[in-house]
C-alpha cells in the first residue's frame, strides 16, 4: 500500500515539477530584460541620488554655517560690550583719581582737626583739675590767704565746662565729616578697582583701543547680516548660486549640482520606479515558484524514500508468500485429513494400535479375541471380537471393559515411545467401577504386570481414594497422603 502510495505520489509530482520549472525559465527571461531595463535607467538614478547628497550636503553646511555664525556673534556681541563698557570706565579715570587725592585731603585736614580738638580737651581737663583744687573760699586765696583776689577766667570751674562742652561739641561735629569723607574715598576706591578692572579686561581682549572696537562692530554687522541672509535661503528651500558670495568654500561643490542637473533632466523617474515594481513583482512570484518546485521535490524525495525503505519488506513478503504457498501445498497435501500421508499414517496407528492391544489381550486372559480400532467420521470407534462375534465396548462388562482401557492404553504407548514401557501413571481407575469391577480391575493389573516384567522391569503407579481394593491383592508397596495443618504428611503402609 505505501509502495503504491508513493508510486502515485511521483507520477503526479513529476509533471508539477517540470511545469513549475518550464516557469521558472520563463520567469529568468523576464527579470533578464527588466535588470538591462534597470540598469539602463540606474545610470541616471544613480546620479540623482548623488545629486541629492549633494544637495543635502549643501544644507547641511548651511546650517553649520548658521549655528557657528550664532555662536560667534553671540560671543563678539559680548566681547564688544565688555570692552565697550571697560573704555568708559577707563575714560574717567584721570578724574576719578583727582577726586581721590582731593578728598584724601580733606579728610587729613578734618582728622587734624580733631587732633587738636583732643589737645584742647587734655588741656582744659587739667585746668579743671587745677581749678578744683585752688577754689576760693569767702573770696580768700586758698594758698597766700589774700582776699579780693580776682581769679583768671581761664581757671574758673564754669568757663572750664563751657570750653570743655564746646571743644567736645566741635570734635562730635568733625568726627561725623570725617566719617562720611572716608565713605566717600571707599567709594572713590571702589570706582578705582573698577577702572583696574576694566584695565585688565581690554588687557586680555583682542580689542586694544576704539579703533578695533569700531573694526570689531563692522564686523559683527557684517556676520548678522550674512546670517539673516543664510536663514532666509533656509526658509525659501532654494539653493541659488549666489549663496557661494557668503560660502565660497561651497564653489565647486555648486558647479557640481549645476553639472548632474544638466545630466539628469531627461530622467523619467516614473518609468524607473515601473521598472523597479515589476522587477520586485516578477521576483516574488520567481521565489513563490521555487518555493512550490522545493515543495513538490520534497514529496517525490519523500515518496521514493518510502519506496526504497520498503522494498526490502515488500521483497521479504514475496518471499513468505512464496512459503505460504508451499506451506499450504504441504498442509493440503500431507497434514489434511483427507491427504495420502494423514489417511495412511491414521491407518498404520490404528492397525498398529489395534494389533499391539489384542496381543496385550490375550494376556489377560479374557473372552476377547482381538480388538479392532476404526475410523467413524472424526471419531475413532473400538469393535471386539469374542467367541460369541463382535460386540461393541459399551456391551461388555465393568472388567471386560476396564481390561480394553488398558490394552488400547498399553498399545498406543508401545505406538508412541521409541523404547520400552517402564511406568504407568492411572488416577483414579476405579472410580465408577463398583466392587466386583474393582476386583477385575486388581486382576487386569497383576496380570499385565507378570507380563511385563517378563520383558523388562516394569510397574504400575495408582493414585486412588479407594484404598480397599488393596485387601487381597499383591502390591509393592503403599504410600497414604493425608492433610494435615503443617501440610501434606506421607506415610508408608
Amino acid at each position: 500500500m505505501e509502495i503504491n502510495h508513493a508510486e502515485k505520489i511521483i507520477a503526479n509530482s513529476k509533471p508539477q515539477k517540470e511545469k513549475l520549472e518550464e516557469m521558472v525559465e520563463s520567469f529568468k527571461e523576464k527579470i533578464k530584460k527588466l535588470q538591462e531595463k534597470k540598469e539602463e535607467l540606474s545610470v541616471n538614478y544613480e546620479k540623482i541620488i548623488h545629486l541629492k547628497d549633494k544637495e543635502d550636503n549643501v544644507w547641511k553646511s548651511i546650517k553649520q554655517e548658521i549655528s557657528s555664525l550664532v555662536t560667534d556673534n553671540e560671543e563678539h556681541s559680548k566681547i564688544i560690550q565688555r570692552c565697550e563698557e571697560s573704555f568708559g570706565v577707563i575714560k574717567a579715570k584721570s578724574k576719578i583719581e583727582d577726586l581721590l587725592n582731593s578728598k584724601n585731603s580733606k579728610k587729613k585736614d578734618i582728622d587734624q582737626k580733631i587732633s587738636e580738638c583732643d589737645g584742647k580737651l587734655v588741656k582744659y581737663n587739667d585746668r579743671k583739675n587745677i581749678a578744683s583744687n585752688i577754689e576760693f573760699s569767702d573770696g580768700e586765696c586758698p594758698i597766700c590767704h589774700t582776699k579780693d583776689v580776682t581769679v583768671d577766667p581761664e581757671y574758673q570751674i564754669e568757663h572750664i565746662k563751657q570750653e570743655l562742652k564746646k571743644i567736645e561739641s566741635e570734635k562730635t561735629s568733625l568726627a561725623k565729616e570725617s566719617s562720611n569723607m572716608q565713605e566717600q574715598i571707599d567709594e572713590i576706591n571702589n570706582k578705582i578697582k573698577d577702572v583696574e578692572y576694566a584695565e585688565n579686561t581690554i588687557k586680555n581682549s583682542p580689542i586694544k583701543n576704539s579703533k578695533h572696537l569700531e573694526d570689531w562692530k563692522n564686523d559683527l554687522k557684517l556676520n548678522q547680516n550674512r546670517n539673516n541672509v543664510l536663514e532666509k535661503i533656509i526658509e525659501s528651500s532654494d539653493l541659488s548660486p549666489k549663496l557661494v558670495e557668503f560660502m565660497p568654500n561651497l564653489s565647486q561643490t555648486f558647479l557640481d549640482i549645476e553639472k548632474l542637473q544638466k545630466e539628469i533632466k531627461d530622467f523619467k523617474h516614473e518609468e524607473y520606479d515601473k521598472v523597479e515594481r515589476e522587477l520586485q513583482t516578477v521576483n516574488s512570484e520567481n521565489q513563490e515558484i521555487l518555493m512550490r518546485i522545493g515543495q513538490v521535490a520534497e514529496k517525490i524525495n519523500s515518496a521514493d524514500v518510502s519506496i526504497k525503505k520498503n522494498i526490502p519488506i515488500l521483497e521479504e513478503i514475496k518471499l513468505a508468500k512464496k512459503y505460504v504457498e508451499n506451506l499450504e501445498k504441504i498442509r493440503t497435501s500431507i497434514f489434511s485429513t483427507k491427504s495420502e500421508t494423514i489417511i495412511g499414517a491414521r491407518n498404520f496407528a490404528v492397525e498398529s494400535i489395534s494389533r499391539n492391544a489384542s496381543q496385550y489381550l490375550e494376556q489377560l486372559k479374557t473372552e476377547i479375541k482381538h480388538l479392532e480400532l476404526f475410523q467413524d467420521g472424526t471419531s475413532i470407534k473400538i469393535q471386539c471380537n469374542t467367541n460369541n462375534g463382535q460386540r461393541p465396548v459399551k456391551n461388555l462388562s465393568g472388567g471386560e471393559q476396564v481390561c480394553v482401557a488398558l490394552a488400547v492404553r498399553l498399545g498406543m504407548s508401545d505406538l508412541m515411545i521409541k523404547s520400552s514401557l517402564k511406568i504407568m501413571v492411572l488416577d483414579e481407575p476405579t472410580a465408577y467401577l463398583d466392587k466386583t469391577h474393582c476386583e477385575y480391575f486388581v486382576d487386569a493389573i497383576q496380570q499385565l504386570t507378570n507380563f511385563m516384567n517378563e520383558k523388562q522391569n516394569f510397574q504400575f503407579i495408582i493414585i486412588t481414594h479407594d484404598e480397599d481394593i488393596w485387601e487381597s491383592a499383591k502390591v509393592g508397596t503403599i504410600y497414604r497422603f493425608t492433610a494435615t495443618s503443617d501440610g501434606t504428611e506421607v506415610s508408608r503402609l
